[in-house]
Order: structure tokens, then C-alpha cells, then sequence
């Protein structure tokens, strides 16, 4: 094989339809979208340069209501994505932290996977931990969770992550890939729906990436260019974290950081 040519693994055609036909679609236009923008990014989530390429209003999720067939190759694009990348329950001591609260029953809420769509974290979260007492419940949008499998320990409910979390006192709130999606202002709307429902023993794991100042990877870098593009949001620092949790209500209780690459890290939050 030529020395400077790479061997790329194939990809199943969901992957390849999510890539090219949205993605590669998408940031051929952000050139000319920063420029008509003064290379000054917007905060409102539906002026993007996705807008620009599907020539439409609304975001991405707006997007797939008119085009279902992209909506499933994503959902199967984002399963894809977390093969070679450490569980968050690998970083994070579950048990540890279980322990610190009060005992959990049948009928308590034990895990909470806020958007979870197909529900892939939250199945992976209730067959690494078969014995723990409690409710796995994953939420979304009624077309977030279209297709979605039946698996015994794991109930699907629907949720708007904008409105009031309609279960209370969880012991574990858990957010992945959420909060990248959208600029402070949203995200911070999604937190302050979320907040009240925490008990003193609640914690909130957000299980996304801390971008550094200097020295991202290419994965990381690509990906905050995909949160400008998309929704003109970004992969945040730990500073920005900070500063974001802090303004609504909670607090970073520590931070589980992965040894590679690609991983994400898990903040655990409790409410201030």
C-alpha cells in the first residue's frame, strides 16, 4: 500500500447516507454562512448553515421530521459512533456513589438517560448493572425513540427536555451528547427545566467532551466544528462548563477524565 494513503473500514450505508448527505452537505456551505455572518456566530439555534443547505426554517431535528429516513440513519450513525470509545460507567464509580445515598426500591428511579433516543447507554447501564434496584428510564421525543427495542429493565418515556423533568429525585441524571447541541442560552434552559427535580442525593452526569485551549485531537476538533455548523454551538472548555453549570444551579462535584483520545469525560454535578 502507498505510504501516504490510508485504508478506511468500510462503513454501512446509514453511516455513509448520515456523512455524506447531511453532514458533507452542511459544511460545503459554512464558508460562504461565516462569511454573510461576518465570521460572528449566531445564537439562534435555526439560523445555521444547515438552514443554508436544506434551504429550510427550524434545526436539525426539524430537519428529520421531513426527511424520517434521516432520521434513522442518524440514530444508527450515532450508535456507530460509540464503538472504540470507554463506557462512562468505566470512568465513573457507580457503586461508590449508589452507596453514599439512600437505599433505592423497586419503585425509585435509579437512572434517567434525558434524551436518550434508542435507548443504547441506558440498555449497555442496566445489563453492566443487572442488580441494582431501581427504574433505567430513557426520555425523548416521540420521534427520538421511534424503533426503539423492548427490553426488559428499561422503560422508554416521552419527554420535551425543555419542559419540567417529570421524574423527581432520581439518583442518576444522565446527559450525553445533549448540551453540545445547542448555545448557552438553550442549554441553559434545558438545565433549569432539569434542576428542580433534583433531590440532595441526585446527580446529574453529563458525559461529553472538555475541549482544551491548546492541543484538541482531530475527532474533537472535527466535532466542534460539526456543533458550529449544525447549531451553532460548540464543544465546550472546562471553564465554559463551569461557568454554564454555575449559572444554573449546580455545582461540578468532580470531573472523570478517559486516558485517550475519542472518549468523553463524565462531570457529576449536584444541584447547589
Amino acid at each position: 500500500m502507498c505510504p501516504n494513503h490510508w485504508q478506511i473500514p468500510p462503513l454501512p450505508p446509514p453511516s455513509v447516507s448520515s456523512n455524506f448527505d447531511v453532514q458533507c452537505r452542511v459544511w460545503n456551505e459554512l464558508p460562504g454562512y461565516l462569511q454573510e455572518k461576518g465570521y460572528s456566530l449566531p445564537e439562534n439555534h435555526s439560523d445555521t448553515a444547515l438552514n443554508v443547505a436544506f434551504r429550510q426554517q427550524g434545526d436539525l431535528w426539524d430537519m428529520f421530521k421531513s426527511k424520517p429516513g434521516s432520521l434513522a440513519d442518524f440514530n444508527i450513525q450515532m450508535s456507530r459512533l460509540n464503538s472504540g470509545r470507554r463506557d462512562w460507567y468505566d470512568l465513573y464509580p457507580v457503586q461508590h456513589r449508589l452507596d453514599e445515598g439512600k437505599s433505592l426500591g423497586p419503585d425509585d428511579t435509579l437512572f434517567v438517560d434525558v434524551a436518550g433516543g434508542l435507548g443504547h447507554q441506558a440498555i449497555a447501564f442496566r445489563n453492566t448493572f443487572p442488580n441494582l434496584e431501581g427504574r433505567v428510564v430513557v426520555q425523548d421525543l416521540k420521534a427520538g425513540m421511534q424503533g426503539h427495542p423492548e427490553v426488559e429493565g428499561v422503560e422508554f418515556e416521552e419527554q420535551d427536555f425543555f419542559l419540567p423533568q417529570s421524574i423527581q429525585a432520581a439518583r442518576l441524571y444522565y446527559l450525553r451528547w445533549i448540551l453540545h447541541d445547542w448555545p448557552d442560552k438553550q442549554a441553559s434552559h434545558i438545565l433549569q427545566a432539569l434542576v428542580p427535580a433534583l433531590a440532595d442525593d441526585s446527580r446529574v452526569l453529563i458525559n461529553e467532551w472538555i475541549i482544551p485551549h491548546r492541543g484538541a485531537g482531530w475527532q474533537m476538533a472535527a466535532q466542534d466544528l460539526n456543533m458550529m455548523s449544525f447549531f451553532t454551538s460548540k464543544e465546550r472548555s472546562e471553564e465554559e462548563w463551569n461557568i454554564l453549570l454555575d449559572q444554573n444551579g449546580l455545582k461540578i462535584i468532580a470531573i472523570f477524565r478517559p486516558d485517550d483520545a475519542i472518549s468523553e469525560c463524565v462531570i457529576e454535578c449536584a444541584r447547589k
